[in-house]
This record gives structure tokens, sequence and C-alpha cells, in this order.
């Protein structure tokens, strides 16, 4: 994008941080974080933002698990968390717009709810967050992220819509730049048969892992690869590339995506799971706890 474009954009998003975003939005806050709100949860913390982005915090780690790991959220000092839903629509993308996006047709922009519940499994504490295309033409998200206290995952509800008049093919993703207990490198790892049953991202040495966890609807592509590369494949391919990379000084990020075709109106809810562990039997429901390891390395074309 042109360089005073983008100016004129990130001046314009800037603005709309400081104004009151419940009038616009269904959700009042910028951004909440579980244990500033009184919570006192272990072993994960977390925070959302209006502009789609998390942080994810791990046994008191002072480093988030995603980059940047000293980020606040995006909109209040810089652009610097490099994750959150995307969406394209056609040949249109939409993203959770940060510094490693080369391109894009527009980007999320929303308000996040107060923290309810008490932490147990009957009643997880749950941060929501509504977010709308900044053209406000009625495509967007329901996030919900909800944690049990003394878990290592975080289970999320992702629920799409689209306007009535909508006649293009929709397709929805999570990404993040991972930050894995401090590093940025590590090497792709799969459970399971493609498009697989778990999909992230190990710490080079193997003592922590990173990833996404089919809980009722599995993704119909993934990718675990460069950073760049997968934050751009909405925009430059429009779809994740399903490349694994197992070089473990990959600069990694992990991404899935579901396909939903042409539809309009609120979409049912997509549910599935971020986990943060060094026991991955401890963030799957089947309890099994085996690594799909690959052998073929990403080849990387240059132009």
């Amino acid at each position: 994008m042109n360089v005073i474009l983008r100016l004129i954009k990130v001046s314009f998003c800037v603005f709309l941080f400081f104004i009151n975003t419940s009038s616009l939005y269904a959700q009042p806050f910028a951004w909440t974080q579980l244990s500033a709100s009184g919570a006192t949860p272990s072993p994960l913390d977390f925070r959302v933002g209006q502009y789609g982005d998390i942080q994810i915090w791990r046994d008191g780690n002072a480093d988030g698990q995603l980059y940047d790991p000293t980020g606040d959220a995006n909109g209040v000092t810089g652009w610097s968390m490099y994750n959150g839903p995307f969406m394209t629509i056609g040949n249109q993308t939409v993203v959770s717009w940060n510094w490693g996006i080369s391109g894009y047709n527009d980007y999320w922009i929303g308000g996040v709810s107060a923290v309810s519940g008490t932490g147990t499994v009957i009643d997880p504490w749950v941060i929501e967050a509504d977010y709308q295309n900044s053209g406000l033409n009625g495509y967007g998200f329901n996030m919900r992220y909800k944690y049990v206290n003394g878990t290592e995952y975080i289970d999320v509800e992702m629920t799409p819509f689209a306007p009535n008049g909508n006649t293009n093919e929709i397709k929805v993703y999570h990404l993040m730049d991972t930050y894995l207990g401090s590093s940025d490198f590590g090497p792709a790892y799969t459970l399971g048969a493609a498009p697989y049953d778990l999909m992230g991202v190990a710490a080079a040495d193997g003592s922590l892992f990173e990833a996404f966890v089919v809980t009722s609807d599995p993704w119909d592509r993934y990718a675990s690869e460069d950073y760049y590369d997968l934050l751009n494949s909405p925009w430059d391919n429009g779809e994740l590339s399903n490349n694994l990379d197992i070089d473990p000084l990959t600069d990694n990020a992990i991404g899935v995506q579901w396909t939903l075709g042409v539809v309009t109106g609120v979409q049912p809810t997509i549910s599935y799971r971020i986990g943060f562990t060094n026991d991955i039997s401890t963030i799957i429901s089947c309890g099994k706890s085996y690594i799909n390891r690959h052998i073929a390395r990403k080849i990387k074309v240059s132009n």
C-alpha cells in the first residue's frame, strides 16, 4: 500500500481508539485482560483487544506467548500484535491489522466485554468481542474466549456474519505469530491425519507446544510456517498454504481456515481450542499424546 495512504489509515485507527466504542459496537471496552479484572488465572492469562488481537501469558512469564511479547493491545502504542481473525470475501481481504501485513482491503474495529464467569468448568471466565470491518458494511465476527482455571488451553467460539446481500465466497481464518517460551523460532508439528486434529509449533528443544486443536468444527486448510508468509497468505493467495515447515529456525506463525461458501446472515458458531503446554495430552480431548513430525522442508521461491 502507498505509504501516505497507510499513514492515513493508521491515523484513522488511532483516532477510533480514543472514541467511545460503545456508541458503535455492542461491547464497551478497547481491551480486557483476565487478571486485570480481579481474577487470578493460572497457568494462563490472556488479553483481548478491539482490533482483533489477543495476547496470552503462561506460568507467570513476563513475555507473552504471541508476538510481540511486550506489545500492548493493537492501537494503544502500536500495531505489534501479529494475530487475529481474518476473512476473505471473494477477492477482498479483511484483517486484524498489524505491521506484518503487506496488503489488505479492510480491517476490523470493535469492542470488548468485561470478564464474566468464575473460572470453573460449569462457569468459565469469558471475554467476548464484537468486530466489524471498518467500512461498516456488515461483515464481521463475534469472538468468545473461555478459560477454566488450571487448564493449559483457551476455548474459542468464532461466529462469523455477512450481510444479507452477500454474493461472494467467504473464508474465515485465525492466525497467530508465535513467541513460544520466549522464542520466535520452532518447527511445525501435527496430530492425526491432514487437515489434522491438532496443528501448531513446538519449541526448538521440544519442551513446549502451541497449537490450534479441533474440538467440534474441523478446519479445511492450515499452515505452520514463516510468520510473514502466513500472515499474508489470505491476501496473496486467497487461502492458507497447507505448508508445514519443520526447520527449528523457522520464525513461526500458525493458522487455520474454514471455507464457508457463499453465505449470508449470522453463521453457525465455529468452536476450537488454543493450547499452550509442555504436554499435549493436556490440551486434547482424546487423551492421546503423539506428534506427527514432517520431513519435507519448505522451499521458498524468490522473485
